[in-house]
C-alpha cells in the first residue's frame, strides 16, 4: 500500500473523526442523531479496505468527502463535474451500506451492497477519470 495515499487517508479520517464525532443530538436543530463510535469505525474499516483493493488494481486513488447524516449514518462521497458515487454507512450494524452513483446523464444506480460490491463501484468509478 503505498504510505502517502494512507497517510493522506489517515490525515482526512482524524479531521472527520473530530467533526462528526463531536456532534451532538439534534446538531441541525432538527433532531439528528449524534455519529456513534461504532458507525464511524465502520466507515474508517470499509475505507481502509477500499483503498488496500483499489491499490493492487493499480488504480488512482481520491479522496472521498465524508459527511454526517441525520439519522446517524455517515456518508462518502466521490464526485467530478461528471460522476458521483455516494455511500452511506448506517447506524445500524445490521444494515448494509448504501450507495447512488450517478454521471449526471442518464445513468444511475442505486441499491445496498457488500463492502466487495462497493469496491467495485469505486473502481468502475475510477476507471472513468
Amino acid at each position: 500500500m503505498e504510505g502517502n495515499q494512507r497517510e493522506k487517508l489517515e490525515q482526512q479520517l482524524q479531521e472527520a473523526r473530530d467533526n462528526l464525532l463531536s456532534l451532538e443530538y439534534n446538531w441541525d436543530d432538527r433532531g439528528a442523531k449524534k455519529i456513534e463510535e461504532a458507525t464511524f469505525q465502520r466507515m474508517v474499516e470499509f475505507l481502509f479496505d477500499l483503498l488496500e483493493n483499489i491499490q493492487q488494481e493499480g488504480i488512482k486513488w481520491e479522496l472521498p468527502e465524508i459527511y454526517p447524516g441525520t439519522k446517524g449514518e455517515v456518508l462518502v462521497q466521490w464526485k467530478t463535474d461528471r460522476f458521483q458515487l455516494v455511500i452511506v454507512i448506517p447506524e445500524d450494524t445490521l444494515e448494509p451500506a448504501i450507495y447512488y452513483a450517478t454521471d449526471y446523464d442518464k445513468n444511475e444506480d442505486e441499491g445496498t451492497a457488500s463492502n466487495e460490491r462497493l469496491n467495485s463501484l469505486y473502481i468502475n468509478w475510477a476507471r472513468q477519470f
